[in-house]
């Protein structure tokens, strides 16, 4: 009986480990109505599950993978096929699990999706994908191997919040400098560790990051496909440290202070400063060189800042205050505009799961930078700390956020530029529910299926990219989509990647529809969805 391919592999971001690094795969097939009446007569005594696990990448057997259906579980023989026999249950989960492998391509989706026994259609093909390696080894500029230090990998992913560096894994390199990180394919940069000397006059292993940001400041990834191996030659800097001596002042008995020293090159350097025996005072030592040191003090109710320069020579250094001043939190006023009905109750702020993007491409590592306060008893504010933002937030099921403003800056259009001083001036949510149904049908290859969806938005939005996910018949419906014309694509999984940037939906302009949704109409479209397999992971 010919196999029935697999439309839909999900996965969670990371690997399982179980005897080594493994994958998990669920899965779930459909067939038209007519496969599904045929099938419907079976029994405990018939009723089967069958299927074999093949390589995403080659197409060759994946022999001897460990696969599960609600209690039961087996090893797939070494042609990668298995069998569930006389099966009581007409549904259930399926589960495999291969070290070496990967769920699939995209880190953010479900780990498993629901099989209907009587929908399917004979054997079941399991596409696992083999994960990527990075690999390298870490010397000194003289060629002497460092160990051990610790390497660590982050993911790039994009979602409607905006993009984000997410832990991948770490590992420390062993005697003669070397490590290896198994990944999913996707994109990824490489970080190293920053190794402070532990005496007086020692050298310091400064960190290093793969790759760097462009001519103009933007981050850019290592993009590595599944299977591949990636293989990196990293010389960090050793530089001589010297103590250093910190001043506290101003408000400091809300906590310890978290520092960091961010150098003239964009290192940042997080700072371990202990207590001095004289009172209100940290010391700590640094490598040689020109740095900026900015202080945090955070609790759920207080965030307050410093800052300091300071230039790092043949000496110990002392004099050098960190006065911390507390930012003043900006209100959030949320207003329901007037347009809209009064049917359901207005939301909240927290519905909308707002945040600030820090705009600087370079700004990855330090403070989250956002603390967002919502209470019943008082108004919902933010504190956050100087810097160039830009605002993300989502919609709350029939409510979406209109417009944006702070002072005269319209968040959708501009950056929200925090200073200091800043506070007292509110930011202004206006809010809808006047909005527009989408509906349609996804297909794979004409074949109707279950497909992720994207809008892009053409307008300024806080959420350039809305998702939606079509179900098994491939069709979809949303009545909640703001008014706007949208670019709309469906892909076969999740895909990760910067929609918002017109280069990116270039490369898929054939499979792109353009739709325009107005407030209390329906609008219908038709897509083809890009393939798994098109995207070469």
């Amino acid at each position: 009986m010919a196999l029935t391919r697999l439309d839909n592999i999900v996965h969670r971001y990371g690997s399982i480990l179980l005897a080594g690094v493994c994958g998990l795969v669920a899965l779930a097939c459909c067939l038209p109505p007519a496969h599904a009446q045929q099938l419907s007569g079976q029994t405990a005594s018939t009723r089967r599950l069958s299927g074999q696990i093949v390589s995403a990448r080659t197409g060759l057997p994946v022999p001897r993978a460990l696969v599960r259906f609600n209690d039961r579980a087996l090893l797939a023989d070494h042609d990668g096929k298995f069998e569930f026999d006389q099966l009581a249950e007409i549904s259930g989960d399926l589960q495999v699990v291969k070290p070496g492998f990967a769920m699939g391509t995209d880190p953010s989706t479900t780990p498993s999706l629901h099989v209907q026994i009587d929908e399917l259609n004979g054997p079941i093909e399991i596409r696992l994908y083999p994960e990527a390696i990075l690999t390298g080894t870490l010397t000194t500029p003289d060629g002497e191997p460092l160990p051990p230090i610790l390497v660590q990998v982050r993911r790039s992913v994009f979602d409607e919040s905006g993009h984000h560096w997410y832990p991948a894994g770490s590992t420390q390199t062993d005697t003669h400098g070397k490590f290896r990180l198994p990944v999913p394919a996707g994109d990824y940069k490489i970080q190293t560790q920053y190794v402070p000397s532990t005496a007086k006059g020692g050298e310091a292993v400064l960190p290093v990051s793969v790759p760097l940001g462009d001519a103009q400041g933007s981050a850019r990834a290592i993009h590595v496909h599944s299977g591949e191996e990636k293989n990196f030659d990293l010389h960090p800097t050793l530089r001589r440290t010297f103590p250093v001596m910190l001043r506290v002042e101003g408000d400091v008995d809300q906590g310890h202070p978290f520092i960091t020293a961010r150098r003239t090159d964009g290192t940042t350097l997080p700072i371990n400063a202990l207590p001095s025996e004289v009172a209100g005072e940290l010391r700590t030592s640094l490598p040689i060189g020109s740095y900026t040191l900015t202080g945090r003090i955070a609790n759920p109710d207080y965030v307050s800042i410093a800052e300091a320069n300071v230039d790092v020579s043949d000496h110990d250094i002392s004099g050098v205050v960190l006065k911390f001043v507390p930012i003043p939190a900006i209100p959030i006023e949320l207003q329901v505009d007037s347009s809209s009905t009064s049917d359901n109750p207005p939301p909240n702020i927290s519905q909308f799961g707002l945040s600030l993007q820090n705009a600087d491409p370079s700004g990855e590592i330090g403070y989250p930078g956002v603390q967002i306060n919502s209470r019943r008893e008082a108004p919902s504010t933010l504190n956050a700390a100087p810097g160039t933002y830009r605002l993300q937030a989502r919609n709350a099921n029939q409510w979406y956020i209109k417009s944006a403003s702070y002072g005269a800056s319209d968040l959708f259009r501009q950056n929200l530029i925090l200073t200091a001083g800043s506070g007292g001036v509110p930011i202004r949510l206006i809010v809808s529910n006047q909005t527009g149904t989408l509906q349609g049908l996804t297909t794979l290859n004409g074949r109707p299926t279950s497909t992720w969806l994207y809008l892009i938005n053409g307008n300024p939005s806080a959420t350039p990219v809305l998702t939606l996910h079509s179900n098994p018949d491939g069709t979809f419906t949303d009545p909640y989509i703001p008014p706007g014309t949208y670019q709309v694509i469906a892909f076969e999984d999740r895909y990760s990647a910067d929609l918002a940037d017109p280069a990116t939906v270039a490369m898929f302009s054939d499979a792109v529809q353009s739709v325009t949704v107005a407030a209390g109409t329906k609008s219908t479209l038709t897509l083809d969805a890009v393939s798994q397999s098109e995207l070469a992971p």
